[in-house]
């Protein structure tokens, strides 16, 4: 198992169920994901309980990430 920590930045924060946000203004959300599971699956089952992000995150028509997708690894 292993930690990611997703972080939505201000400007999106208004379209979350959760509105906890940090002094910044940004929201963090921490999940285990199972090994082998990558962060399109984490995003895709984040979204899932977040609809109002998906078309920010996915591409409508290609389903690819779309420009405002950002990963950093090991930050």
């Amino acid at each position: 198992m292993a930690t990611v920590k997703v972080v939505i930045y201000p400007w999106l924060t208004t379209l979350l169920t959760d509105k906890r946000r940090s002094r910044s203004g940004h929201v963090l959300q921490e999940q285990e994901i199972a090994e082998g599971e990558t962060i399109r699956t984490f995003l895709e089952k984040f979204v899932a309980r977040e609809e109002k992000l998906r078309p920010h995150l996915f591409d409508p028509e290609s389903g690819k990430f779309t420009d405002q997708v950002g990963i950093v690894v090991n930050d």
